[in-house]
């Protein structure tokens, strides 16, 4: 099987990490696959991280990419196959995993989805689900090649903190010659301290979902910090 490890930044909101570490150990375990993890972020988090065997970076938080760019070293440093670059507020099932590791397994350049699901944690929406598919291969889960990596060198070359995502597939493109999208749930959790709200995404083209298809792959773990935020 491929060798992959899982990237993500953080910035204050603990709780919305803790909700992500424990995601990382629901996944560990249903896949039977102890992957590397990395977290960049604030120095408050390391004790979090080292109690879900995550590796912490501390890293000031602008410019985000410059973290992101972090993470991906780190990850390149243990020679993995593959990098899977999430937010910090990305919850993810074992399918879309799973799904992920068979096109790893065929040697696939550049992996990711073109659905993702919003979830309220808070606020005036909070339990609310909706979902929006696009035809285009999403920032969030993108999984790509460590050969990819290699030959395109440092991925976000703009020193920015928000709008990050086409920067890095401009500079993987050029070397990517074949890409494919996946099935499985990824869900951002927003909270009032986001910048782009639920509030934002719900009035997007999108669909209401049963909240329920989110809890039933959660942890009881993730299910008692999601009812905190």
């Amino acid at each position: 099987m491929a060798s992959f490890g899982i990237l993500t930044i953080s910035y204050q909101r603990t709780k919305v990490l803790e909700l992500f570490l424990a995601s990382i150990q629901r996944l560990r375990k249903e896949l039977g696959v102890d992957f590397p993890c990395v977290v960049v972020g604030d120095a408050e988090h390391a004790s979090l991280c080292e109690r879900s065997k995550v590796h912490h970076i501390t890293q000031e938080n602008h410019p985000a990419s410059r973290k992101f760019n972090t993470g991906i070293d780190y990850l390149m440093s243990l020679g993995v196959d593959y990098c899977i670059i999430l937010g910090s507020d990305d919850i993810c099932n074992a399918e879309l995993l799973r799904n992920l590791i068979v096109d790893m397994d065929k040697g696939i350049d550049l992996i990711s989805i073109n659905t993702v699901y919003f979830y309220a944690g808070d606020g005036k929406y909070k339990g609310q689900l909706i979902r929006i598919v696009t035809t285009q291969l999403l920032g969030v889960a993108r999984c790509i090649s460590a050969n990819i990596i290699r030959q395109a060198g440092t991925l976000w070359t703009r020193d920015k903190s928000w709008g990050m995502d086409g920067d890095c597939l401009r500079n993987i493109l050029p070397y990517v010659k074949t890409k494919t999208l996946v099935q499985g749930i990824c869900v951002d959790v927003k909270t009032n301290a986001n910048l782009n709200k639920f509030s934002f995404w719900r009035g997007q083209v999108g669909d209401r979902r049963d909240p329920q298809e989110f809890y039933e792959f959660l942890s009881e773990e993730e299910k008692i910090i999601l009812n905190e935020l």
